[in-house]
């Protein structure tokens, strides 16, 4: 079961998952929709690693990962103000900011702004620095590379 937070009121209430169904020749089980609450708790904060400036705090809120691959996690993360070098080592990010503004910009001195309502991707490979330029919030979906996906990670770093 799941629940919808209602920003407006600020209420959560359950919801029941909806039945999926899947055409028999494809194969594939039925699953079910999963409805994820807007929630943002203080369990995930932690440092960021690297820090160039500023003293920021960062919070991960991850609202689910596939069972059956472990390979695909979404949830809410976010950060105060400051500045750190990161790479993505092993995964790609969808970003979808809701609120606050970033700056990424990557070894090769390409900068890119983003505020709430802007989408973008993180891809595999990317090495730079993030900086968050007033509080921020996104919702993120990553996919993880599996170890046999190895050489297609070492093909995109070169990109």
């Amino acid at each position: 079961i799941g629940a919808v937070y209602n920003q407006r009121s600020g209420s959560v209430s359950p919801t029941p998952p909806i039945t999926m169904t899947s055409p028999a020749s494809s194969g594939l089980p039925h699953r079910k929709i999963i409805r994820l609450p807007y929630n943002h708790s203080t369990e995930g904060e932690y440092t960021p690693a690297n820090i160039i400036s500023g003293a920021p705090k960062a919070m991960v809120n991850n609202l689910h990962s596939d069972p059956f691959s472990k390979r695909f996690h979404v949830g809410v993360w976010s950060s105060t103000p400051g500045k750190w070098s990161f790479e993505q080592v092993d995964s790609e990010e969808f970003c979808i900011l809701i609120e606050g503004r970033a700056r990424l910009v990557g070894v090769d001195g390409a900068s890119e702004t983003f505020k709430a309502g802007d989408t973008f991707v993180i891809p595999i490979g990317f090495k730079g620095t993030w900086e968050t330029l007033e509080p921020l919030k996104k919702f993120y979906a990553v996919m993880d590379r599996k170890k046999d996906d190895e050489q297609e990670i070492q093909l995109a770093s070169k990109l």
